[in-house]
């Protein structure tokens, strides 16, 4: 299911998004503007509308939805799958990064699967189905002071979160760390350097960055294989998954590369399990 190909989606616009999103961890009391929630509840229709079995929900919300940091916040987005289909919850993850890119592209702050919200409170305000689950929820909102555009110390802001009023680094692996398979890092193209460079900014939880990646060359062809590695806690794998899936894919559009995308049938989303594959012609 390529996304990549829907009109809502401008992969190259979002693709230079990648390194200046961050998670912002406190918001103040200021709603969105009519622009931006109109474009971003319109966004999350039409996102949704490629996927089958996942969808977004960005609606306005009361005091009841979030806690703590996050209590402030006044829209939410709210990711839903259907249950007990690891495949849906990939493309959950999926949809979440598109949304959480689209919001970063006009200025609006998020954070990647927040966990200061309410379960049964969000369930509600989502308009979860019986057969559906909400695998997380972000505020969309504005941080006092901090502009996503804002200029800073740091030259790449993707892996960073905002906290106490500073943007704080996290800490990335190596490239080596992601490569997965026969095929060394000193042996992949240089177009595949740059779209591996795209996953590694991919957001996931408690920074695990589960995402492992073979490439394998054939004749006229190169095909990359996403998995996962060693992650611990393995219960949030095909949502970072899907965020891993975005970053590669729209990654491989501004490169100009044709590809063919393809998610091997009964996805488990245990560690090790392929999530996606690209076909990439050379």
């Amino acid at each position: 299911m390529d996304f990549t190909k829907d009109d809502c989606i401008n992969s190259e616009e979002l693709y230079d998004i990648i390194p200046k999103r961050f998670s912002s961890r406190k918001y103040t009391s200021t709603p969105l503007t009519e622009e931006h929630s109109t474009h971003l509840v319109d966004f999350a229709a039409k996102a949704s509308a490629i996927f089958p079995d996942a969808r977004l929900v960005v609606k306005e919300v009361d005091k009841s939805v979030f806690k703590m940091k996050f209590a402030q916040a006044k829209w939410m987005a709210a990711f839903l799958f259907k249950k007990d289909d690891q495949t849906a919850r990939l493309h959950a993850g999926m949809l979440a990064e598109l949304i959480l890119l689209e919001a970063a592209r006009l200025g609006v702050h998020t954070v990647w699967l927040g966990g200061l919200f309410d379960l049964s409170a969000s369930v509600k305000a989502s308009g979860c189905g019986d057969d559906e689950a909400v695998t997380g929820i972000t505020p969309l909102g504005y941080v006092e002071g901090r502009s996503i555009f804002e200029k800073t110390t740091f030259s790449v802001m993707a892996g960073h979160k905002f906290k106490n009023g500073e943007l704080v680094k996290r800490k990335r692996k190596d490239r080596t760390f992601f490569v997965h398979g026969a095929t060394p890092l000193a042996d992949w193209p240089e177009w595949a350097v740059t779209v591996l460079d795209a996953l590694i900014l991919a957001p996931s939880a408690i920074n695990k960055q589960p995402w492992r990646v073979e490439l394998v060359k054939t004749d006229g062809e190169v095909t990359l294989k996403l998995s996962s590695g060693k992650a611990g806690n393995t219960t949030l794998i095909p949502d970072d998954m899907g965020a891993g899936v975005v970053h590669i894919s729209i990654a491989l559009v501004k490169l100009g590369k044709t590809f063919e995308y393809e998610e091997p049938a009964g996805y488990t989303g245990v560690q090790g399990a392929v999530a996606a594959e690209w076909r990439v012609k050379e």
